[in-house]
């Protein structure tokens, strides 16, 4: 049966042996092909000759390889599968030739993943990837380990590669976690990296100057000390559009009033970002939030209070000067106080935003509406204006994957 105008095709491991040539003409819009592997046979095997049935079909561009813990945690095995890659590119850049041939790779783990340098080394000689994004399975038991350093093998992509993410958490109980290969790769465009408390030269970050999207994550509610050394790479990012940052904490470093005066000092530095239209960080001090005002290019805001921060959600009021906002998050932690008053205090202070989301817990999220609803009957009794939506949502664990 033809399927001409599919754009994906989904092979289970047990099919693969099921692919053959005529599968191109079959599917011959086919963008994305989707593969679960689940043995090693299937890995070492089956997964070439269905790359090598489907190679020459120019529309295929994107990769998502799923893969079982009896294939991801087999170094040798997983490097096998990566390397049925380097035949199937070369006979799609010929297929294409004189125009380039790129593509994305996905590797969806559905287990903990025990990176060894010989993946990445596999990883580092796919060289027309564009795009690699790596994740693994939620609550994964805190056995993920992935030693920073040996992404440097990725350095041979640093001519190709335009987007990294790697969705993987934790990082690993590991050392002086080495963030220099970032240097390497000075084509990226979009960058999810996450950070270790314990980490040496992130401001290799300097070196990625055509950075789009910038998001450094660390684990829920982990408390993350990015220096200034760190703040000055990033604000030589100058075509950065979007930036996600996780939490910073300097109160065990410096005196409080020192570690928030240099907290509040990052965030001036941030309008260099001519650019950086949406930003996500979790101020600690009013005088972070306070310096916000200087960002007048923001349309987008995600502002997390955590549970270590001084603030409390009236003392986001301090955004309204942002006149070009229009969306406004904030995401609170069990120990904020929703009342009433302090809803209606940073509402009222910010009428000009379109749409304002307030995310609390799941089990907290009926009566936070509830409290909503009184202060906009208040402040419609009282005729002051309004953001055009107030919402409620449960909190939303991916921001911090």
């Amino acid at each position: 049966m033809c399927q001409r105008a599919a754009a994906a095709l989904r092979v289970p491991g047990a099919d693969l042996r099921l692919v053959q040539a005529c599968t191109r003409e079959r599917f011959p819009s086919c963008k994305q092909l989707t593969v679960q592997l689940h043995s090693r046979e299937q890995a070492v095997f089956d997964l070439p000759l269905a790359l090598d049935a489907l190679a020459g079909l120019t529309t295929l561009s994107q990769l998502v390889l799923g893969v079982d813990a009896a294939v991801a945690n087999e170094p040798h095995t997983m490097a096998a599968a990566l390397a049925s890659l380097l035949w199937w590119q070369m006979r799609q850049q010929s297929a294409l030739q004189p125009a380039p041939f790129n593509y994305s790779l996905t590797l969806s783990l559905d287990c903990s993943w025990q990176a060894n340098e010989a993946v990445w080394q596999a990883l580092g000689r796919l060289s027309q990837l564009s795009s690699l994004m790596i994740q693994t399975a939620a609550g994964d038991a805190n056995e993920t380990a992935v030693n920073m350093q040996h992404l440097s093998a990725l350095a041979p992509l640093g001519s190709c590669l335009k987007q990294l993410e790697l969705r993987i958490t934790p990082v690993g109980d590991l050392q002086h976690q080495d963030y220099a290969f970032l240097s390497s790769l000075t084509t990226l465009t979009g960058l999810h990296l996450p950070v270790e408390c314990d980490h040496v030269r992130l401001d290799s970050i300097s070196c990625l100057t055509n950075l789009r999207s910038l998001e450094l994550p660390a684990h829920r509610f982990a408390e993350l000390v990015l220096d200034a050394a760190v703040y000055a790479a990033i604000a030589q990012l100058t075509q950065l559009t979007r930036l996600s940052l996780s939490s910073i904490e300097l109160g065990s470093l410096v005196a409080r009033a020192a570690a928030a005066a240099e907290c509040a000092a990052a965030v001036r530095s941030l309008p260099a970002l001519r650019q950086l239209t949406w930003l996500s960080f979790a101020p600690k001090y009013k005088a972070e939030v306070a310096a916000l005002a200087a960002l007048q290019q923001l349309r987008g805001l995600m502002a997390r209070i955590t549970l270590s921060s001084e603030l409390r959600l009236n003392d986001l009021a301090a955004v309204g000067p942002l006149r070009g906002l229009t969306t406004l998050a904030i995401e609170l932690p069990d120990v904020i106080e929703l009342s009433c008053k302090r809803a209606k205090r940073v509402l009222s202070s910010v009428p000009h935003v379109h749409v304002v989301t307030l995310h609390v817990d799941a089990r907290h999220v009926e009566a936070a509406a509830r409290v909503v609803r009184e202060a906009r009957e208040a402040h419609a009794a009282a005729g002051i204006e309004w953001p055009a939506v107030v919402l409620v949502a449960d909190l939303e664990p991916g921001w911090d994957a």
